[in-house]
């Protein structure tokens, strides 16, 4: 609550209404971690499932493309059940 505070002090109050608008529309969606597919570095966060394009560039490996964040979801645990398919 206290960043909500501070943000409104600097900011104008349309953008600050904007950014408590944000928060409460991702309140309710799945965050996901999205990965350089190049070397698996961490790059950003993203709510939801949707297509979103996003130019991005990797800090560690110097990737620069554009990405389709929907296309680079986590599958968890798919190891294990490949290993169970091939028993």
């Amino acid at each position: 609550m206290q960043a909500s505070l501070l943000y409104r002090n600097t900011m104008r109050e349309e953008t600050a209404f904007k950014l408590e608008e944000s928060k409460k529309a991702a309140e309710d969606l799945v965050l996901r971690n999205i990965r350089c597919p190049s070397c698996g570095f961490h790059l950003l966060n993203v709510y939801g499932k949707g297509h979103y394009l996003l130019q991005i560039k990797c800090q560690k490996c110097k990737f620069s493309d554009v990405i389709d964040t929907a296309l680079f979801r986590t599958v968890r645990g798919i190891n294990k059940r490949k290993t169970e398919w091939t028993r």
